[in-house]
């Protein structure tokens, strides 16, 4: 029983340790976006539709879509140096709360492992 308390806690810090390392990529990778980046992104969002979409996908739909997708480029990259400064301080906070949840988790897996003994030897 003792080892299974440990195989969970072992699994959870995994799951939980790759989570964030997923979430720190992701960060980073917004970091390194430039505006520039955004800009030529925005202009592939204004890239005309292909023929062959219209058999499946309405469009004008597709049209409305890109158009949205256009300006939300354009307002990323009117905030962008904003972000990245706020984005620079969510990787070191992310580590931080990962840290006191993997504490916590082995307090928990010990607190557990502490009653199971306790509990077996009466």
């Amino acid at each position: 029983m003792k080892i299974v308390i440990w195989v969970i806690a072992a699994i959870m810090g995994l799951l939980l340790t790759l989570t964030v390392l997923v979430l720190t990529s992701a960060v980073g990778w917004l970091v390194d976006m430039t505006p520039g980046t955004l800009e030529s992104m925005g202009r592939m969002a204004q890239w005309p539709v292909p023929a062959w979409l219209g058999i499946w996908v309405d469009p004008a739909q597709v049209e409305q879509v890109l158009g949205m997708l256009s300006k939300w480029l354009q307002a990323l990259a009117t905030y962008a140096p904003w972000l990245t400064s706020l984005l620079g301080w969510i990787v070191p906070v992310l580590w931080g709360l990962w840290a006191l949840v993997m504490l916590c988790l082995l307090a928990l897996a010990g607190l557990v492992h502490a009653l199971v003994s306790k509990s077996m030897a009466s």
